[in-house]
């Protein structure tokens, strides 16, 4: 009787293992082994982060836009 408590405790403590070690394994990871596709084109591609900045010159507010992610203006300034 002991022998079979300890079977069935035995397992069902390796079916319990067994699920918790499969669970951490990626698909993405399987997929990109052995291809010839470059890194770059697997990731997707992003906006710019694009914003108003503005400044007030003798009383009237301008505005203008700037590219934080190139870190560049764009177009000039403008009355808001």
């Amino acid at each position: 009787m002991n022998t079979k408590r300890n079977y069935i405790i035995l397992t069902f403590f390796s079916l319990i293992t067994s699920l918790f070690l499969c669970a951490n394994i990626h698909s993405t990871s399987a997929a990109v082994i052995g291809s010839n596709i470059p890194s770059s084109s697997l990731t997707a591609p992003q906006s710019d982060n694009i914003q108003w900045k503005y400044k007030m010159i003798n009383g009237v507010l301008y505005k203008r836009q700037y590219n934080y992610t190139t870190n560049k203006w764009i177009g000039s300034w403008v009355k808001a």
